[in-house]
């Protein structure tokens, strides 16, 4: 009951599929990427190419040569010297006919790229190829935080249930004080009822009488206290197993001499290998490590392919492609000094958590060599 209700349990069960999740997402890095965006632009004015200037020059260079040539044939015909003022009116009439000619046969050399206000949706396509190792790190390092959470929760689990085995210990050991208490409660109550006929009678003295009464009034007030404890125990064992204060659990066991079957050095070898908390301790380790490749990866190249397509073509200017694909290379060639920083900061952590495994482990041995010798002391204390 105490596995299935208990709140911290619940919420360690939470942290560990939150953590499951969180490593699944890691994976996906190594997949493409494809996001579609959808979007509408209103500009001030339409963007706008405009050559006419070229073609004006054009034009006047285009005329000139025809009215060269048109004046020199006209020379040629009429027999006319280059001082003659007929030329002159010739070719200034021959040049206004060429140059309006002209403009009406050459567009104009303006195009309208973007209109004023126009729609645009791309699908984009992005496929990572090397990152220098981090996308390996991260889903490296999410897998650790997996077995990390997996060992809370298995390290809380023997937390409440070590709770729990002592709140119903606890509960079995009051009900025999109170059913002790109770008998020495009805033993006394007898006395004093024999001893009043005994002084009634005048065979013993009064300070008899009232060393009964005594021990009366001091037996009802500890089967009142100890009355009081057992309903707090039953409160405590009710809270282990997240039962409302409406239902108070009982026990059934009877209390027995249960002796100890193993040896200092082998319980040190099963919590070396079992011990939750050295087990979180190895997962902080390897996500750590985890994270010293994770920054020496910004020191290498990243490489990735991408591919968009425009899905409103109509609305591109000619500067603009329907669809694009290549490849993308980048490097930090100067960062001031922070990537190393954060190298060196991943490796200090290692270390770190390398030290706080040992201490660790140190108490845990130090914990089980003390808990033993209490045990032993116990059964034989009660063994006497």
């Amino acid at each position: 009951m105490a596995c299935d209700r208990n709140p911290k349990v619940l919420q360690y069960q939470e942290k560990f599929h939150e953590r499951e999740w969180e490593m699944r997402a890691t994976f996906g890095n190594f997949l493409p990427t494809a996001t579609a965006s959808l979007g509408y632009t209103a500009m001030n004015d339409p963007l706008v190419m405009n050559l006419d200037p070229i073609r004006d020059a054009m034009l006047r260079m285009q005329t000139l040569t025809y009215t060269k040539m048109a004046v020199d044939s006209f020379v040629r015909a009429h027999g006319l010297t280059p001082t003659s003022p007929a030329i002159a009116g010739f070719a200034e009439s021959y040049q206004k006919g060429t140059q309006t000619a002209l403009d009406a046969a050459l567009p104009h050399f303006i195009d309208t790229l973007k209109e004023k206000n126009y729609p645009s949706a791309q699908l984009t396509l992005t496929q990572p190829i090397f990152m220098g190792g981090r996308i390996c790190a991260a889903h490296r390092a999410a897998h650790d935080e997996y077995q990390s959470a997996l060992a809370e929760l298995r390290q809380t689990t023997n937390v409440i249930l070590q709770e729990t085995f002592s709140n119903y210990i606890s509960l079995a050991l009051i009900n025999k004080v109170v059913e002790v208490r109770s008998n020495v409660l009805t033993s006394m109550r007898r006395h004093e009822k024999d001893a009043t006929e005994l002084y009634e009678n005048g065979i013993i003295a009064k300070s008899a009488l009232l060393r009964a009464k005594v021990a009366v009034a001091e037996a009802e007030q500890a089967f009142s206290n100890d009355t009081n404890k057992r309903y707090l125990a039953r409160l405590a064992l009710a809270k282990s197993l997240n039962l409302p204060d409406t239902i108070l659990p009982e026990t059934s066991d009877t209390l027995c001499l249960q002796s100890i079957k193993e040896t200092i050095k082998s319980l040190i070898n099963r919590a070396d290998s079992s011990q939750p908390l050295l087990a979180i301790l190895n997962a902080k380790s390897d996500a750590a490590k985890a994270k010293v490749i994770a920054e020496r990866a910004l020191f290498l190249p990243k490489a990735a392919l991408f591919g968009k397509l425009e899905l409103f073509p109509d609305h591109l200017s000619a500067l603009e492609p329907t669809w694009a694909a290549g490849i993308t290379v980048s490097i930090d060639l100067f960062t001031g000094g922070k990537n190393i920083s954060r190298v060196q900061t991943a490796k200090h952590l290692v270390n770190e958590i390398y030290f706080l495994t040992e201490a660790t482990k140190a108490d845990i041995h130090l914990l089980i060599q003390k808990t033993w010798l209490e045990c032993q002391n116990a059964t034989d204390h009660a063994c006497n």
